[in-house]
């Protein structure tokens, strides 16, 4: 599972050429300084996973399906990254 920043901090899941938001769902502040939304997510990781996976798979209430061409671009980041690190 890959995790993105975006859009003024709001926290998404990468999956294939789209990012779903849900910054709501981990209790994500956009406009909080400093930015740590996306240290709490990963602090408590294992009790988000399903509400992530489900939001992933459109299931979970919340979650917002983007699909841009800055989606596009970031997922071909992470694909290219993925790859640069295996």
């Amino acid at each position: 599972m890959k995790l993105a920043r975006f859009d003024d901090n709001r926290i998404g899941i990468v999956k294939d050429d789209q990012i779903f938001d849900v910054t709501d769902i981990v209790d994500g502040r956009p406009s909080e300084w400093p930015p740590v939304g996306m240290l709490r997510l990963i602090a408590s990781f294992a009790d988000y996973r399903p509400r992530l996976e489900a939001a992933t798979r459109g299931k979970e209430q919340g979650a917002q399906q983007r699909q841009t061409a800055h989606a596009h671009s970031l997922a071909q980041q992470s694909h290219r990254l993925s790859r640069q690190l295996s």
